[in-house]
């Protein structure tokens, strides 16, 4: 019991710091010997995550199709969303709203040349892991039971306190 809580509270505490992600270092940073730069990935707030979300679900990406290993079919996704994977790691990244309007774009092409395609699933699978979208399915789950305007009995008594007489 005592591990569990220890082992939540540093998974917190690592959520709360972000994970640093190592990228190429662009072209300037290179000519002065630096080879890698660090972005720090936080947990996505709410805004963020319908963002991404909202990408995620406009590319219609049939998952089952994706695993039966047509590579033909993997170029053609890649031709088709590589752009606005990149993008969405972008906002991601930045997780704000003015810095989303303002860089993502910008950041979204940088990264387009500066990731291969393993940095990119790994860049997706922290960022996936941070979003806590099994939270909000759970809270979904929840709302139906939790309707105010449902009458209820509140009373200790089975019958209830407002017996008509």
């Amino acid at each position: 019991m005592v591990e569990e809580t220890v082992q939540k509270q540093a998974a917190d505490t690592l959520l709360e710091r972000g994970v640093r992600f190592p990228i190429p270092a662009p072209f300037l940073l290179r000519i002065f010997g630096k080879k890698t730069v660090n972005l720090t990935v936080y947990r996505p707030k709410m805004g963020t995550l319908i963002y991404i979300s909202k990408g995620f679900v406009g590319m219609e990406i049939d998952a089952t199709t994706i695993e039966d290993g047509d590579v033909a079919q993997a170029y053609a996704l890649v031709a088709k969303h590589g752009k606005e994977m990149s993008r969405l790691m972008a906002v991601a990244i930045l997780n704000g709203n003015w810095r989303i309007k303002l860089f993502a774009g910008m950041l979204g092409k940088w990264l387009q040349w500066q990731l291969n395609a393993e940095l990119l699933a790994t860049l997706f699978m922290i960022i996936t892991n941070l979003s806590g979208v099994q939270y909000f399915t759970s809270t979904i789950r929840y709302l139906p039971g939790m309707n105010m305007m449902k009458r209820r009995n509140l009373s200790p008594v089975e019958d209830g306190s407002q017996k008509a007489e």
